[in-house]
C-alpha cells in the first residue's frame, strides 16, 4: 500500500482538457472536478496567461483566484509523477 497521502492515482483518470483561456488542449488527469497537469504544462499555461495570473514560486506554482487573491497550486502525485491542481474557476473541460 502506498503511504503517500498526496498520491491520488486511484482517484483520477487520464483526460484531454481544454479551456477557453488556452488555444491548445492539454493531456492531464481529472477527478471530475479538478484538473492536474505537469510542471512543464503549468509553465506553458503561465506563458499564455496575463503576467502574474499563474507564476512560479519557490517549490511550485501559485495562481491568482478571482475574488480570493493569491493561492498555491496544490501539488499531487499521480502514477509516480508530480502534478499541479487547477480548480473549477479555470473552466477546463474534457474533450
Amino acid at each position: 500500500m502506498n503511504d503517500d497521502l498526496y498520491d491520488i492515482s486511484r482517484l483520477v483518470k487520464p483526460v484531454v482538457a481544454k479551456s477557453f483561456l488556452l488555444p491548445w488542449p492539454l493531456d492531464g488527469y481529472t477527478n471530475g472536478s479538478s484538473f492536474f497537469f505537469t510542471d512543464e504544462q503549468v509553465q506553458a499555461v503561465a506563458g499564455a496567461m496575463p503576467v502574474g495570473q499563474v507564476a512560479r514560486r519557490e517549490g511550485g506554482w501559485q495562481e491568482v483566484v478571482p475574488g480570493k487573491g493569491v493561492r498555491v497550486l496544490a501539488e499531487r502525485h499521480i502514477n509516480g509523477g508530480t502534478y499541479f491542481r487547477f480548480r473549477k474557476h479555470w473552466d477546463f473541460g474534457a474533450l
